[in-house]
């Protein structure tokens, strides 16, 4: 599935209730973003979680808020930082996603929202999730749409195994594995094709700040905390730091050492937090696999024992 490497970031945008956790748990394989069961919205602020196989590292952002109306360019600037500084290069693909059902008032609305708050530009980098679906999918979804909203396919384009829409059906475990599968390729294919999207300030914000560090690193006359603030700052860039506080607070304490005797604990208490940082990370990169792994262990024995079983009549049980 995924070539050696990559690292991909995706984003899910939608109105509220139209699927967007629910996409977000069926593209990692788990159920890590809540799901609304009632009338409450679940999702109230940007979170994101990873799903890695081998090498390759897709980050998924399940966002709330972008599409409940007017919002302003500063506006956005500031919801998107959580994105822009787990994944400062950009985002590959866009999950905009509606209900299945009949394309009224409210879809064409989110969309328009989408497409004005984002640009024009963002359709290049956008996958249609449509949720929901029963047993339909895509191959169902795609002939409805060129008869019912054709400009919407126009404007989203082409990939090589056709457009970028998915059907998210059956809450079933095949089933997701199979919408997990055919979401990834649409991904892989649309992230080859047009690589990735960061026509927003806060991506270059992220940018410029994380030079500044780097520069203001490159003069601190320590080499061991040199070494050291160099790795935070590249696993800042790499995206597992929620953000840059810690980094830039250690960047400054830092630049403050002057080399002489008496600053000396400057010097072991950058070098202590530094660590400190690292293995949090590495405890929490180690919980995650070891959940994953318990997850799909637990999935696969369910999934024997009920393809085992009877299938009987639960009003005669």
């Amino acid at each position: 599935m995924f070539s050696q490497g990559k690292s991909l970031s995706v984003m899910t945008v939608g109105a509220a209730g139209s699927g967007k956790s629910e996409t977000g748990n069926t593209l990692l394989g788990r159920s890590k973003f809540p799901v609304s069961s009632s009338m409450k919205v679940e999702t109230v602020e940007t979170t994101a979680d990873l799903l890695e196989r081998k090498s390759t590292v897709c980050r998924v952002f399940d966002t709330a808020g972008f599409l409940k109306g007017t919002v302003s360019a500063e506006e956005l600037d500031e919801m998107m930082m959580p994105v822009a500084q787990q994944s400062e290069r950009g985002i590959d693909a866009f999950l905009l996603t509606f209900p299945y059902g009949r394309w009224g008032l409210e879809n064409n609305e989110a969309f328009r929202l989408f497409s004005q708050q984002f640009g024009a530009s963002a359709l290049n980098h956008t996958v249609v999730i449509f949720t929901k679906c029963g047993p339909k999918t895509e191959a169902d979804i795609v002939p409805e749409m060129r008869k019912a909203v054709p400009d919407v396919l126009a404007r989203l384009g082409m990939l090589e195994t056709g457009p970028p829409v998915i059907g998210i059906g059956d809450l079933d475990p095949q089933r997701r594995r199979s919408d997990q599968e055919r979401l990834l390729k649409a991904i892989m294919a649309l992230a080859d094709q047009s690589g990735s999207y960061d026509d927003v300030a806060a991506f270059q914000t992220v940018k410029d700040r994380r030079a500044a560090y780097n520069e203001t690193i490159s003069r601190v006359s320590c080499p061991d905390m040199q070494t050291a603030l160099l790795r935070l700052l590249q696993r800042a860039r790499d995206g597992y730091l929620q953000d840059d506080s810690k980094l830039e607070e250690l960047v400054s304490k830092a630049s403050s050492y002057s080399g002489a005797p008496e600053q000396d604990s400057i010097r072991q208490e950058v070098l202590r937090e530094c660590r400190k940082v690292q293995l949090d990370n590495a405890a929490s990169f180690f919980s995650r696999r070891i959940g994953n792994v318990l997850q799909g262990s637990f999935s696969s024995i369910f999934e024997k024992l009920r393809s085992a079983a009877p299938v009987r009549d639960f009003m005669s049980a």
